[in-house]
This record gives C-alpha cells, sequence and structure tokens, in this order.
C-alpha cells in the first residue's frame, strides 16, 4: 500500500473515531437532557458524515484493488515477455557487460552502470549498494568520462539506438 493509501486509510481511522465519540456523546446529551432540536441536528449530520465517509471508504477500497489487479497484469506481461524474449534479453546483457569491459568498468563500476541504465537516483544506488551518495557520484562520473557519454540519460541511449537503428 502506498504513502497516500495509508494516509488516506489513518485519516478515515481518525473519522471513525471521531463519529463514534460523537455518536456516544449524543447518546449521554439524550440520557440527561432528553430529545431536542440541537440532538437532532447532531444525529443528521453523524449519519450524513458516517454515510459520506463510507462511501469514500468503498472508493478507496476499489481504487486498491485495481491497483492491485494492475500490478497482477503487470507482472503477468513481465514473465510473458521474458518467456519470450528470454534468449535476447540474455544476449543484450552479454553484450551489455563486453562493452562495458571494453569501456574498462571497475566490478564496482558494472553494477553502478546497470542501475543508472534503469533510472535509479543516485540516493537509491547507495542505499541498494550500502554506500555513500558521494561515492556512487564519483563512480558514475567514471562511468560517464570512460563510456563518454554525458550522463545517464546518454548512457542508456548508447545501448537502446541500436534498437531503433533502423527506424
Amino acid at each position: 500500500m502506498d504513502t497516500e493509501n495509508k494516509l488516506t486509510l489513518f485519516f478515515y481511522s481518525l473519522s471513525v473515531i471521531f463519529i463514534s465519540i460523537s455518536f456516544f456523546d449524543l447518546l449521554y446529551d439524550f440520557r440527561m437532557e432528553g430529545f431536542s432540536l440541537i440532538e437532532a441536528l447532531e444525529f443528521i449530520l453523524i449519519v450524513a458524515v458516517s454515510i459520506t465517509l463510507g462511501l469514500l471508504w468503498i472508493q478507496l477500497w476499489r481504487k486498491y484493488k485495481q491497483e492491485q489487479a494492475i500490478k497482477v497484469r503487470l507482472e503477468q506481461r513481465q514473465q510473458q515477455f521474458r518467456s519470450q524474449f528470454g534468449a535476447s534479453l540474455q544476449a543484450m546483457r552479454k553484450a551489455i557487460d563486453d562493452q562495458f569491459d571494453d569501456w574498462h568498468f571497475t566490478k564496482a563500476e558494472q553494477k553502478i552502470a546497470r542501475y543508472l541504465i534503469q533510472g535509479h537516483s543516485i540516493q537509491k544506488i547507495a542505499a541498494a549498494t550500502n554506500t555513500s551518495p558521494k561515492t556512487i557520484q564519483n563512480h558514475a562520473t567514471a562511468i560517464y568520462a570512460k563510456s563518454k557519454t554525458l550522463g545517464r540519460s546518454d548512457l542508456a541511449a548508447w545501448f537502446l539506438q541500436e534498437l531503433f537503428e533502423d527506424e
């Protein structure tokens, strides 16, 4: 569940608690003072807010289920793609590794270059490799210099341009 959904769930939970407290307060007031216009309005307001929150909760649940279904379909399509093009993907990986060797990348630079080609941020690469962002930035600078590319987009494009050269 993403952060937005967690925050929404938290908000709804607080709202349910608030409505419950308001409802018990209304019951207490009704027992102590009897039925009045104020209690009737409070009751109508509590019911309206409860219905609104219920509808919003249903909408949130449907959104969550749709996101889960999309994730499942995406994973299935990714598996189909890998099954269909596995040999080609393996050949592409080997070609990339061979090019890294031609550029004389160190093992660390090869690992970081793969992350860069995939579009990961310096911070994310640092976290994944248990390395400081400054070290990752230094490796990235060395990678771009050795490959004579201008940055991560240029590095990724270096490998992808061959796929679209006929067009």
